[in-house]
């Protein structure tokens, strides 16, 4: 019989794991749109950048001279309303209890 030791640490990718930020993270590119003057995306416009790379998505969607820029006005939102704003994906609260023994 083999038995089975229980890891040392277990790491989770936030998107799509433990939260639904699909939402919270259209909102977060909707305000950062907003600080250099742009029209909102919509939720379908957005869903063609969800996943990317940061550096890719931040490249098409305010240009490469703004990357900069753009992830402060970003990270400005997020730290502002990650609390209140996002949500718990769907069975995150018993997989942290199926890993927590």
């Amino acid at each position: 019989m083999t038995q089975t030791v229980a890891p040392k640490a277990i790491f989770f990718d936030w998107d799509g794991t433990l939260v639904d930020s699909f939402g919270f993270l259209h909102e977060a590119h909707n305000y950062t749109l907003s600080q250099f003057g742009r029209p909102n995306m919509t939720l379908e416009q957005f869903s063609g950048y969800f996943g990317q790379p940061r550096e890719k998505l931040y490249a098409e969607i305010y240009g490469v001279e703004n990357i900069e820029a753009a992830k402060g006005h970003f990270e400005t939102f997020v730290y502002a309303h990650h609390v209140t704003h996002l949500e718990p994906a769907e069975g995150a609260e018993a997989l942290l209890e199926v890993v927590k023994g």
